[in-house]
């Protein structure tokens, strides 16, 4: 029996988070190139065929795009100064 590739599972939750980045974010053209690679690793892993030699990388980009979204995200404080308050 084969060892799945330690990324393979978490390959259905970074796609998911990869969609759902705003379409505002700068980052949402990379991450739709990502994810659609992601996309197509996955249905070849799902046949039952080998990860594609640079899995890891796409993983890794992925994970970066995702961090540097969440840090576009407005915080508490700078949420309640976008709302014109305090």
């Amino acid at each position: 029996m084969m060892t799945p590739h330690p990324t393979v599972e978490n390959l259905p939750q970074i796609i998911s988070r990869l969609e759902r980045l705003s379409v505002d974010s700068a980052l949402a053209h990379q991450a739709a190139g990502l994810r659609g690679s992601l996309v197509t690793a996955l249905a070849e892993i799902e046949t039952g065929n080998q990860p594609p030699e640079g899995l890891s990388e796409l993983i890794a980009l992925s994970f970066a795009i995702l961090v540097r979204a969440a840090k576009e995200i407005p915080g508490d404080d700078e949420k309640i100064n976008l709302a014109g308050g305090r």
